[in-house]
């Protein structure tokens, strides 16, 4: 009988096999303490709809921290910041900064969109110390709080070339959070954010949704994970899977629910 070997399309991808034309993006995010009543986007500043209209154009940017640990070679803290995004064409890009404590320090690299960004290097802490801010025209576009080394924002721009099917959803709240959540995506990076999936929360604990056939996205849209939350001070989270498709000629255009 001939050896039949099944393979995971998921776990293909993952592991890097035909990568030249499909790869995955995990996005996640959390509001540390979200207020009640108060719309907005799952990332790291609380209570707020992230800033799009800052990259109504391309530009440079500036990252400075809240604290003289983080300082480049001789702090405790952190060394720099990468930041991951898109340029002008949408494309991927990226770009390291050097930190300089509690002077901003500006960038070179013209960002048209961004959607995470880390620190790779250090002191005796092992992570940044301050609160690092990331700013495009004096508006916080990034933001890593302390100890994090890492952004925490559940937003992603579709690259150029490629049409984006969404997995599933996650979403946390603490305690007995009671929340609305809210997938937005604005298609094609233009027009108006409009929900695309929604639930609800009650008494805390986690929702997870796998889509029965993922929700296809075409490149430049824009998604955004909001929630309006019914407590004070709860911690709440999302995330979601995303795999990514290198487009094909005549493809159909019919995109989201």
């Amino acid at each position: 009988m001939a050896n039949r070997k099944h393979y995971d399309l998921r776990q293909m991808v993952a592991s890097g096999y035909n990568s030249d034309d499909h790869s995955y993006i995990h996005k996640f995010g959390q509001i540390a303490e979200a207020a009640s009543d108060q719309f907005g986007t799952i990332w790291d500043v609380d209570d707020t709809v992230y800033p799009w209209a800052s990259f109504d154009t391309a530009g440079t940017l500036s990252v400075v921290s809240d604290s003289t640990d983080d300082v480049n070679s001789t702090g405790t803290g952190a060394y720099n910041i990468v930041i991951e995004g898109l340029d002008n064409d949408y494309n991927v890009v990226s770009e390291t900064i050097l930190i300089n404590g509690e002077t901003p320090v500006a960038g070179t690299v013209s960002f048209k969109r961004v959607y995470r960004a880390y620190v790779s290097a250090a002191g005796s802490t092992g992570n940044n110390v301050g609160k690092l801010s990331v700013s495009k025209g004096g508006v916080v576009v990034l933001c890593i709080r302390p100890g994090l080394n890492q952004t925490l924002m559940a937003i992603y721009t579709i690259p150029a070339g490629k049409t984006g099917y969404l997995y599933q959803v996650t979403s946390t709240g603490e305690k007995d959070a009671d929340f609305s959540g809210y997938v937005y995506a604005r298609i094609g990076g233009t027009g108006l954010f409009r929900a695309q999936h929604v639930w609800d929360v009650t008494g805390g604990g986690q929702y997870v949704y796998n889509f029965s056939f993922p929700i296809r996205y075409p490149e430049k849209t824009d998604i955004d994970i909001r929630v309006l939350p019914r407590d004070n001070n709860r911690s709440t989270t999302a995330c979601f899977d995303m795999l990514l498709i290198d487009d094909e000629p005549d493809h159909p255009d019919s995109y989201g629910a």
